[in-house]
């Protein structure tokens, strides 16, 4: 193979380019053809972080073209993929989190916070049990942003991020169940589910921005949800249960609600 011939196997097993013209012609190879897999893993495995980084690359295009075998192209990536470079390791996180099978063991510290970032990300949705580990931390908090809306659904992260005692992680909780609504990602009464459990907690803002997506369309035709305690909380979050129970057309519930002292002259 030329590859092979172009090349010196240093002292730990790793791809050391002979010449600069060496390393100019991998490149090409890299971005005009496609690699036999095992030559692959071999670049990504380079001492020489250009390469690696070029392979790595080169694996993207193939996994979003979709003509390899996900699996196999995972199994390309080197086991010590904390000592890929900076970049290389946020474009095998961004993989990981399009969906990428790489098994993310423990996120070390010692990672810049960018490329720890990238990282904790991906785990987030291959691992949602991490989430409480993290939920507390700012990065971790930082993690739970911005994700594919999918990713979060599927993964189980949403019921997570709808439990947390924090009230922005309910707030994004919220936004994520409108979205996957909204995109037909999300069936209608795990919906509910999730938008009831924030509306009945302890966050007025995230129970009040709940309660606002509850009244909203898609809901039609699944039973009204029980907001009664929803209905005995803060005046905000009180009078967006009614406005709820009035779009659901809960006739009995609405009446119990409008009796309830004091709430009358908010509604």
């Amino acid at each position: 193979m030329a590859l092979l011939c172009a090349r010196s196997i240093g002292a730990s097993g790793g791809y050391h380019p002979a010449t600069t013209s060496s390393r100019h012609a991998v490149l090409q190879r890299l971005a005009t053809r496609r690699l036999p897999l095992e030559e692959l893993g071999t670049l990504l495995a380079s001492a020489d972080a250009v390469l690696a980084h070029a392979a790595a690359m080169h694996l993207a295009v193939r996994y979003r073209e979709g003509q390899d075998e996900p699996a196999q192209l995972a199994a390309t990536v080197p086991e010590d993929r904390y000592a890929l470079s900076a970049q290389t390791q946020v474009l095998f996180a961004t993989l990981a989190l399009e969906g990428l099978p790489l098994q993310i063991r423990d996120v070390p510290e010692r990672l810049p916070p960018l490329v720890r970032l990238a990282w904790l990300r991906a785990a987030l949705v291959l691992c949602p049990a991490l989430f409480a580990e993290y939920e507390g931390d700012a990065l971790g908090r930082e993690a739970a942003s911005d994700l594919p809306v999918r990713r979060v659904i599927a993964a189980g992260l949403l019921e997570r991020l709808a439990a947390s005692r924090s009230p922005a992680l309910q707030l994004l909780a919220v936004d994520y169940a409108s979205l996957g609504l909204e995109r037909g990602l999300l069936p209608p009464p795990r919906g509910q589910d999730v938008l009831h459990t924030i509306a009945l907690g302890r966050n007025p803002a995230a129970a009040t921005s709940a309660l606002r997506a509850l009244a909203l369309p898609w809901a039609t035709g699944l039973p009204c949800p029980d907001l009664r305690a929803a209905c005995a909380a803060e005046p905000q979050v009180a009078v967006e249960a009614v406005r709820v129970l009035r779009a659901r057309g809960a006739t009995e519930p609405l009446r119990r609600a409008l009796a309830m002292p004091g709430l009358g002259a908010h509604v």
